[in-house]
């Protein structure tokens, strides 16, 4: 895919050339099925494996970010570069639905990602009372990786992702142990933290743009805007590979009900090749939605071949407290 196709891309969102895709699951096309019950009603449900329709995707998320002292000033300024690790879990479809397949119940689904790296592209500025400082991500480093667990042993509520007890995701296991159902493959994005007076971290907001580089046959359908689940003109997410589908992803943090921790433990320590020693980590605890959106005709011609997503994060996982 071009590297011209990320600047299109952010033009073409920026313009307002894009609507909301109302999307659905079909959960039997993984071969597994909410509570191993096959096509028995659970608690009252229907006798298909679809879920409702809807327009976003709610989660639960642990983060860790690891910034690194690049230019070896022991301040974390323009080059520095940081690594991102962490693990999701869907927890809602939104609208609140009628039949989510036992999501978060006798199913779930389940995202992980190694190795998000990035670097900072400006030193702290001035604006207002507070301070900014942006970034970029690199392109080609790593996946976001989204797995579904239909629970086909039939025991109720154990799901396989759990979220150690600490903040960020260190502790955190099970959350690639089911079948992969969609992968996005990372092409680059950028975005910017907001600091206080004092240092402290207020809030992020990024730019990430990807791949969808593999879709399971049949699982994750776009509607066809007739609200109804598996009908005709329904497209695909795996028949529409070779088309430019931007996805949004959103995240809000609340800083007093969520956890932001700076860790020192690791400071001074080496980095990988090129990047220098530690500065510090930051974990972080936050929850937020994800929307699937479809461009319009004509921004699908300026983007040519390549099924992508544009995930605009607002989050706490990014930010960087000053030390």
């Amino acid at each position: 895919m071009k590297r011209t196709t990320f600047l299109l891309l952010m033009s073409a969102l920026s313009a307002g050339q894009a609507f909301a895709g109302p999307t659905y699951i079909d959960v039997g096309a993984s071969g597994q099925t909410p509570g191993g019950q096959g096509s028995t009603p659970m608690l009252g449900g229907d006798l298909d494996t679809f879920t409702s329709v809807f327009t976003q995707l709610s989660f639960f998320a642990d983060t860790t970010t690891t910034q690194y002292d690049t230019n070896g000033n022991a301040i974390s300024d323009v080059g520095d570069r940081f690594i991102d690790t962490g693990t999701a879990s869907i927890t809602d479809l939104l609208p609140p639905l009628g039949d989510d397949e036992g999501l978060g119940f006798l199913s779930e689904i389940t995202i992980a990602w190694t190795g998000l790296l990035g670097r900072l592209t400006s030193n702290l500025m001035p604006v207002a009372s507070n301070f900014v400082q942006n970034f970029i991500y690199d392109s080609d480093n790593t996946s976001l990786s989204f797995y579904f667990q239909g629970d086909a042993a039939g025991v109720l509520g154990a799901p396989n992702g759990s979220f150690g007890s600490s903040v960020g995701a260190s502790d955190n296991t099970g959350f690639t142990d089911g079948q992969k159902v969609l992968e996005i493959a990372i092409k680059g994005g950028e975005g910017s933290n907001t600091f206080d007076s004092l240092g402290q971290f207020i809030s992020g907001s990024s730019l990430l743009m990807g791949e969808i580089t593999y879709a399971l046959d049949n699982f994750w359908w776009f509607d066809n805007g007739d609200n109804i689940p598996g009908t005709a003109g329904d497209k695909d997410f795996h028949d529409l590979l070779g088309m430019a589908i931007p996805i949004t992803l959103k995240s809000r943090i609340d800083q007093n009900t969520e956890q932001v921790v700076t860790d020192l433990s690791g400071a001074g320590l080496a980095g990988p090749l090129g990047f220098g020693n530690e500065l510090f980590k930051i974990h972080s605890t936050y929850d937020g939605s994800m929307d699937f959106t479809v461009p319009e005709p004509g921004t699908l011609a300026l983007l040519g071949l390549g099924l992508v997503l544009i995930p605009t994060i607002r989050r706490s996982i990014l930010g960087k407290r000053l030390v």
